[in-house]
C-alpha cells in the first residue's frame, strides 16, 4: 500500500498468477484488508508522505518504460470510490499496452468489506475475482464466454467477450495481417492464426467449437485497432540491446535486462547468454582468446 512497497514490486517477478494482481485502492481501510489476505495493493492519497496520489502513481509507471523492469509482468486492478479515477487509471493502462481488469463492482456496496472481522471474505471475494479469469478452462467459468438461455443453458457464442478477454491476456501484434504472438522473450509469427485460434478454442464449450465459430471470433480479433501495427513499431527498444533466450544484453553498460512484452521484438538468438561467465569461457582456447 506504501509507495516503498509498490517499488519493490516493479523491480520483482510476481510468484505465480495470484501474486501478479496488483488492486488499486484509494481507501488506506480497504487496502490494509487486502494487504492482509496477502495480496498485492497500492492505496493512491492525495498529501500523504509514503503514498502515490493517482498523478505521482502514473508518473511513476510512466517512468518505467524501456527501463528493464517488472511494470509489464504485473496486472493491474483500478477499484477506487471515485469512478473518474479509475476511468483515468484504465485509459492509462490501456495506451501503455498494460495488463488491467476493471474492479470498481468489488467493494461497491460493500464498504464493510475494509473491517478486520471481515478479512476472511474480503480474501474469498478476490481469489473469487481473480479466478474468474486465471481459470477460463474450468466448465463453471466459461458461461461468461456465452449467451445463456432462460434456463441458464448455454446457446451461442459471445464472441466480444472473447475477444476482449484475449486482449488483456494475450500479448500479441498484428503486422500486415499477419498476428505475431509473445512467446519467451520474442513475438512469433502466428502464420494461419493456429496459436491465437487455439486460445480461443479453450474459451468455449465443446458443442460450440466449429471451424466457422473459431474463424469469426478470430476475425473479429485481429481486426481490433489496438493491436495493429507498422514496422516502425518494431523493437522500440535501445539499438544496441541483443535478444537471447534469457534476457536482453545490452554491451554498452554490460549488463542483461529482463524481458518484457512491451518491447516488439521479432527476432532473437536461439541461445542463452551469460556475460558474467566471460573469464570462465576464455579461460581455454586459443581461437576464442584471438577474438577477445
Amino acid at each position: 500500500m506504501y509507495r516503498n512497497i509498490f517499488e519493490f514490486l516493479m523491480r520483482t517477478e510476481p510468484a505465480g498468477c495470484v501474486k501478479k494482481y496488483i488492486f488499486i485502492t484509494d481507501r488506506e481501510d480497504l487496502a490494509a484488508n487486502i494487504m492482509v489476505s496477502d495480496l498485492n495493493v497500492v492505496c493512491l492519497r492525495e498529501g500523504r508522505e509514503g503514498f502515490f496520489d493517482t498523478e505521482s502513481f502514473l508518473s511513476y509507471l510512466e517512468s518505467l518504460y524501456l527501463k528493464g523492469t517488472c511494470r509489464s509482468s504485473y496486472l493491474y486492478v483500478p477499484a477506487c470510490t471515485v469512478k473518474k479515477q479509475n476511468e483515468q487509471l484504465e485509459l492509462f493502462f490501456e495506451q501503455a499496452g498494460l495488463s488491467f481488469r476493471q474492479g470498481w463492482k468489488l467493494f461497491c456496496g460493500k464498504e464493510y468489506l475494509a473491517r478486520p472481522d471481515h478479512q476472511e471474505e474480503m480474501k474469498k471475494r478476490l481469489m473469487d475475482f481473480i479466478e474468474c479469469y486465471e481459470e477460463p478452462h474450468k466448465e463453471g467459468n466459461l458461461d461468461r464466454f456465452h449467451v445463456l438461455g432462460k434456463e441458464g443453458d448455454p446457446i451461442s457464442v459471445l464472441d466480444l467477450e472473447i475477444v476482449e478477454y484475449l486482449l488483456q491476456n494475450v500479448h500479441f501484434f498484428v503486422l500486415g495481417g499477419t498476428p505475431y504472438v509473445y512467446e519467451h522473450g520474442v513475438y512469433v509469427e502466428d502464420a494461419g492464426g493456429i496459436r491465437l485460434k487455439a486460445r480461443i478454442q479453450k474459451l468455449i464449450y465443446r458443442k460450440f467449437v466449429k471451424s466457422p465459430t473459431l474463424q469469426r471470433v478470430y476475425s473479429l480479433l485481429i481486426s481490433q485497432p489496438c493491436v495493429q501495427k507498422q514496422f516502425h513499431d518494431l523493437y522500440n527498444m535501445p539499438a544496441q540491446w541483443v535478444n537471447f533466450r534469457n534476457g536482453y544484453y545490452d554491451p554498452v553498460d554490460r549488463k542483461m535486462i529482463g524481458h518484457d512484452p512491451a518491447y516488439l521484438s521479432i527476432n532473437q538468438i536461439d541461445m542463452d547468454f551469460n556475460p558474467e561467465k566471460r573469464e570462465e569461457i576464455l579461460a581455454g582456447g586459443n581461437v576464442i582468446k584471438a577474438y577477445k
